[in-house]
């Protein structure tokens, strides 16, 4: 290319180039009116908003979210909460994707929509929150804010909320993946219900028709196991996608074992062998070889099925496939034990109960650590009802009082009136003693509730400050020293070390107190003499429990540390 036309090249580049970027931007100040709308369709209305975002690339995405955090500043708390939510969801997902501390702030207009009493935008970011958790592998309290978030779509109306259908069957994918198969059903039913007026991708009914299969087979409903499966080889045919038909297809050999429709279920398993063969498809000749064994073995035809119970389990061992080494085992045993060689039958029934053990421990871990979630929401649900209920209690003892001068007014109001009747000057005087003592009585109230408010105020700032200078005095040299500071600590900092633990699964007791020191704001040198160690020592300390919570720098550890 000659000089000239590079010339003209990039001319044409840096003419087109301030059009391409006026395309992109965009009326921040209509998205805002769209996004602070308070009417009963306004989760429809935002969703507009979001969608029009997404559309954009990866960076004027990012900058849109700045853009409109930056225009809702300045507008009432309403406003500034659906600029700040707005932004963490858009962040969340395109500028660090899946970063832990969007999803806090997420929480935490979550709780401020709660406490405003703002229904739609509780049901948005409960939603966004569970949506959030799920994406960090927090599925069990993920399935809690996700059930929360879908009571206030149904109290409200599911037709003022955009695809309601798509997460009733994330929520519901979530509850079998945490072992709740009942409840799992029972939302993918509604999600599927719903999906017919919904306009979903043919892939998320796909999914939701093969999690219904395997939830019922898990409850032993064969039959409906058998329907959904079907369903899902339906749609899955009709949108060319032969991997899920073969996928649902095999997926049904279980309902057919457990309805004794053996020679169906012995056909399955001759296909996938067949199938792994030709192909030379190892997995699928594995699989395929246990599934005629295990159909043999439920005819008791054992000397038939031990051969390819052998081999599926020769390609288990080669495979290093541990998921199917518990039923190939125990298939194994108890066809040599049939057969009456007891023997043989040992070893394999020791590997199937040494297996089968870890299994039943992880599936009581999983149940162990769903209900542990769950009671630490329900108690966190409890504590914002309670304070739910105050804040009505302290508006109902205002208006009580008001109603009460009213009330008092009227009453001097009456007298005054038949006072009034003697002569015009006398009335007109009595009104503007009324007036002055209905505005004395309520400045006066006002006033006294200001200088209680106050007074609390100062208590809880000199009780706090005093907790906090007693902890920064104390000598944490022993373990009796760091138990004494602990107590003393949680009577300050209610939760703090439940919190982190949460957070940060297996941290240390040592990390622990370098946490609290932090949040108590003392410097190098004062931790250091706290714990009879070097400065040196503080900031190896510091820098372990940075890494335990997986930050990239001190100063974003030391923001979350003082944001719990």
């Amino acid at each position: 290319m000659s000089i000239k036309a590079r010339f003209h090249f990039f001319s044409i580049i840096l003419l087109f180039c301030p059009l391409l970027l006026w395309g992109q931007k965009n009326d921040i100040s209509q998205w805002v009116s769209l996004l602070k709308d308070n009417s009963s369709l306004q989760a429809l209305k935002r969703n507009e908003v979001f969608t029009l975002i997404e559309k954009q690339d990866t960076a004027a995405i990012i900058r849109t979210a700045d853009e409109i955090q930056k225009a809702t500043a300045d507008g009432s708390k309403r406003t500034q909460l659906i600029g700040n939510a707005t932004r963490a969801k858009l962040l969340f997902y395109y500028k660090l994707p899946h970063d832990s501390l969007h999803a806090v702030v997420m929480k935490e207009c979550l709780l401020a929509a709660s406490n405003m009493g703002e229904p739609y935008l509780e049901a948005e970011y409960s939603r966004s929150y569970s949506e959030m958790l799920s994406s960090l592998k927090k599925k069990p309290l993920a399935v809690q804010y996700g059930m929360s978030s879908l009571k206030i779509h149904e109290r409200l109306g599911v037709e003022k909320f955009p695809v309601v259908s798509s997460f009733y069957m994330a929520v519901g994918e979530l509850l079998y993946q945490t072992i709740n198969d009942r409840d799992a059903v029972n939302y993918l039913l509604k999600g599927v219900a719903l999906s017919a007026k919904d306009t979903v991708p043919y892939f998320q009914k796909i999914f939701a028709y093969n999690n219904l299969g395997l939830a019922y087979k898990k409850l032993k409903m064969y039959d409906s196991g058998l329907y959904y499966y079907q369903k899902c080889i339906e749609v899955s045919q009709t949108n060319n996608r032969p991997d899920w038909v073969d996928n649902a297809s095999n997926n049904r050999y279980d309902c057919y074992i457990g309805l004794a429709q053996y020679d169906s279920a012995e056909a399955i398993g001759n296909r996938m062998l067949k199938d792994g063969i030709a192909n030379k498809d190892e997995f699928a000749e594995m699989i395929g070889s246990w599934m005629v064994g295990h159909s043999l073995l439920f005819r008791k035809e054992f000397n038939q099925c031990l051969p390819f119970l052998l081999q599926s389990n020769k390609l288990v061992e080669k495979l290093d496939f541990k998921q199917l080494t518990i039923k190939v085992s125990k298939d194994i045993a108890d066809c040599y034990e049939a057969l009456g060689q007891p023997d043989k039958a040992y070893p394999f029934l020791k590997a199937f109960k040494l297996i089968d053990d870890s299994m039943q421990k992880i599936k009581a871990l999983s149940t162990s650590k769903y209900l542990h979630t769950k009671a630490l929401y329900d108690e966190e649900q409890f504590k914002i009802k309670q304070l739910e209920a105050k804040r009505k209690r302290q508006i109902n003892t205002r208006n009580i009082s008001i109603a009460a001068v009213t009330a008092l007014a009227a009453m001097a109001l009456v007298w005054l009136n038949k006072k009034r009747r003697k002569a015009h000057q006398l009335r007109q005087e009595a009104e503007v003693q009324l007036l002055n003592f209905k505005e004395d009585i309520i400045q006066k109230n006002d006033k006294i509730e200001a200088l209680l408010a106050t007074i609390n105020e100062k208590q809880d700032k000199q009780q706090h400050a005093e907790q906090v200078a007693e902890l920064s005095r104390l000598m944490i040299l022993t373990e009796d020293d760091w138990l004494h500071f602990k107590s003393l600590f949680e009577k300050s900092q209610p939760g703090f070390f439940n919190m982190l633990r949460q957070k940060a699964t297996g941290i240390t007791e040592a990390e622990l107190r370098m946490a609290a020191l932090i949040k108590l704001q003392l410097n190098t040198k004062q931790m250091a003499a706290m714990q009879g160690i070097s400065a040196d020592s503080i900031h190896k300390n510091r820098q372990r429990l940075r890494q335990r919570l997986s930050l990239n720098s001190t100063e974003e550890m030391e923001a979350l540390l003082h944001s719990v």
